[in-house]
């Protein structure tokens, strides 16, 4: 939620002493780690909490037998009655777990491709909290009833995990069922993670490695399996008692960048927070209220929800991984420059709670103490609109895989110009969609204009008295869709609602990109397998401005964007940084006050893209990128938001102009650029030649209705 882009490795991590479950399973745990934990006496602590972390920790020892599982019929389910079988595969699941649920479809494809050759799948569930009647549900759900060669099972007491030293879900052991099977000894020959096809924050159409798979045949063929651990990635099995964890070995995808956490760590150094002991009512809810809550609620994009305190405390693990790595609240802007009115990044003192809080097992405390629960609006956050605009149909989302973005065209014309007061893009189905942008075009213009996006946590956009948005007449609009499926097929119409100004606004609101010409001809394209190619593009203004917002878009393979102000003076401010940007959460940065730009400013945008294999989202670190609209080609646009009075006149051409941007290290000459006609064809791709994989070529019109049919 994690420099900038790194080599995506998560390894598990343990205590210093692994708890059980119940004493029974002790001798079976000392089994199940002895011929780890024989080779020194007593082990030195660093080897021992090395030895625990292995990817292949346990591969080639026997896993003892001794520990119970109950089947979704409550019945148990032994071991010895996959006697016959060449193999069982274990996977740990959760029934909430949102990277673990797409690969449901997966596992059951797998199941079925393996159970004529002899191998039995169980996928197991070892979260505390979760009863049978959930995993039933979860089941049902996602189609693992009835599958040849898979059965569902509880874990109580999490007894085959702590054997297993097994840390997450999507975990997949492995076992050689033709080895000692009758003396409940079995052998483990792989462990790790099933594909890389879905990652925290990234996604594949396709997996590039299939460990699992390649385990399954080098077992079949009676080869030694090649590649024996690979890293997991997936949600901390919720076990009956806390563990304190050694560190990770290795970095995890979009974790805070090592300049921010520098910072942080320098800050805390000088200034030591100590928040002695902690409650959930008194200190955390307010916390989780601000911070969590807009998305990790109901019907919301996150996967799970955090309103109360047994919600919060279930998750306490979790919670503590991804405040201490920064992946959560979303927010990735350097904290060193700007001051932002959208800022969801926990301050330091409320990180320290939030860790003291889980560190010291979670407390409750005083209900009496807990703030009242926040509201939530249901429906329009911006009151009734005056008018709404939807999709044209309705969207399918595929239970997995990578939906390339999708466009659809409205079939509505404004007939008059028309002010917008407040604006509001609403998800039809907030668990599938990701992100929304409505754009419009003018008549004799075809540059696609931005008039109003959605990204989780976002909220509407409400313009101060006197300040309103022009939609002009004859504006056409179109919507483009970015779905992530979750592992069941979903619906979405999504749609966006527009509150009129009652009064005669003073000052007008612009949006308007500031875009890498060169990148947007081809006339540059980022080499293949380059670390940190530079791309830059810049506008001078030509009228006082007030800026109030900024939005870098990139796609896969952006890495950084940064956005500086150059005043007539020759001053430079920097206005954002961000250091590791992350296509999966594209956020507008909305100023805490407008900013004054006097005529002669300009703002130059620097950016940066990773090309290189390791970066973990990269399509193809062998192509040569270029301009285009797929996330598999690239953009480099710095969008901004200002205002202007009303008596300036005209189009953002009149207010700005493109000019050379200045040189970065690393950056060649650019070269000499035509003027700009690229906006003609673009608008043919996402509107005329619409690809018929994306958006029929006859899609059904909807006309934007009013929510009052007699105004």
């Amino acid at each position: 939620m994690i420099g900038r882009i790194c080599r995506c490795r998560v390894t598990p991590r343990w205590s210093r002493s692994l708890p059980v479950s119940a004493g029974r399973i002790g001798l079976a745990l000392a089994l199940a780690t002895s011929a780890f934990l024989q080779a020194a006496e007593p082990p030195a602590q660093d080897a021992h909490a090395n030895l625990l972390t292995a990817l292949d920790r346990g591969v080639g020892q026997p896993l003892s037998m001794n520990f119970k599982l109950i089947g979704l019929d409550d019945k148990p389910i032994s071991f010895r009655q996959f006697i016959g079988k060449k193999a069982v595969v274990i996977v740990f699941i959760g029934t909430d777990c949102p990277i673990g649920n797409l690969y449901m479809p997966t596992l059951v494809e797998l199941a079925k491709e393996y159970e004529p050759r002899g191998i039995q799948f169980v996928l197991v569930n070892s979260n505390q909290s979760e009863t049978l009647d959930d995993m039933r549900k979860h089941a049902e759900e996602y189609g693992l009833n009835g599958v040849p060669g898979l059965l569902v099972a509880k874990d109580p007491g999490n007894e085959l995990a702590d054997l297993a030293l097994a840390e997450r879900t999507n975990e997949a052991i492995l076992i050689d069922a033709t080895l000692d099977f009758l003396n409940k000894l079995a052998r483990i020959r792989y462990r790790g993670m099933i594909d890389d096809q879905y990652h925290y924050n990234a996604r594949r159409d396709q997996p590039k490695r299939t460990p699992l798979k390649d385990a399954l045949e080098d077992f079949l063929a009676g080869r030694e399996v090649r590649v024996a651990g690979t890293e997991v990635q997936g949600c901390l099995i919720e076990r009956g008692a806390p563990k304190v964890l050694v560190d990770r070995q290795g970095a995890m995808v979009r974790t805070m960048p090592e300049e921010i956490r520098a910072e942080f760590a320098k800050a805390r150094a000088m200034e030591p927070i100590a928040v002695g002991p902690v409650t959930y009512h008194k200190d955390v809810a307010p916390i989780v209220q601000a911070k969590c809550q807009t998305c990790h609620r109901p019907n919301q994009v996150a996967p799970f929800s955090l309103l109360t305190y047994e919600q919060a405390k279930r998750w306490k693990g979790m919670i503590r991984e991804v405040v201490d790595d920064g992946r959560m609240p979303p927010w990735h802007a350097n904290p060193n420059y700007g001051a932002f009115a959208n800022d969801r990044s926990l301050t330091p003192l409320e990180r320290a709670i939030l860790l003291a809080w889980v560190d010291q097992d979670a407390p409750e405390g005083n209900p009496a103490d807990s703030p009242a629960p926040r509201t939530f609006a249901e429906g329009w956050t911006i009151g009734k609109p005056d008018l709404i605009i939807e999709m044209p149909r309705t969207h399918i989302v595929p239970a997995g895989g990578v939906v390339d973005y999708v466009r659809y065209p409205v079939d509505f014309e404004v007939k008059e110009d028309l002010w917008i007061q407040a604006i509001e893009a609403r998800p039809g189905d907030p668990a599938v969609v990701h992100h929304i942008i409505l754009y419009y075009v003018l008549p004799g213009d075809p540059a696609p204009r931005y008039l109003v996006g959605y990204a989780p946590g976002d909220l509407s956009e409400t313009f101060p008295e006197g300040t309103a948005k022009r939609l002009p007449k004859g504006s056409r609009f179109f919507f483009e869709m970015h779905y992530t499926p979750i592992g069941k097929v979903r619906q979405d119409k999504s749609s966006v609602g527009i509150v009129l100004a009652k009064t005669p606004p003073t000052r007008e609101t612009i949006t308007r990109p500031i875009a890498s010409r060169e990148l947007e001809q081809r006339l540059i394209s980022i080499p293949p397998g380059h670390p940190n190619y530079p791309i830059t593009s810049a506008i001078e203004f030509k009228t006082d401005v007030e800026l109030i917002g900024m939005m870098p878009h990139m796609h896969l393979r952006g890495k950084d964007f940064r956005y500086i102000l150059t005043d007539p003076q020759g001053k430079e401010t920097i206005l954002l940084d961000v250091p590791a940007y992350d296509f999966a959460w594209q956020n507008f940065y909305w100023t805490k006050q407008p900013i004054p730009i006097p005529a002669g400013s300009r703002i130059d945008c620097v950016a940066h893209f990773d090309n290189s294999e390791d970066n973990p989202y990269n399509p193809d670190p062998s192509a040569s990128v270029t301009w285009g609209d797929q996330t598999y080609e690239e953009m480099m646009i710095g969008f901004i938001e200002y205002t202007v009075p009303l008596d300036i006149q005209g189009s953002w051409t009149q207010h700005a102009k493109r000019v050379t941007p200045k040189l970065v290290p690393g950056q060649d000459p650019l070269p000499e650029a035509r003027p700009s006609t690229g906006a003609a064809g673009l608008l043919n791709r996402l509107l005329g030649g619409l690809n018929p994989a994306t958006t029929p070529k006859t899609a059904p019109t909807t006309t934007p209705t009013r929510s009052d049919p007699g105004q």
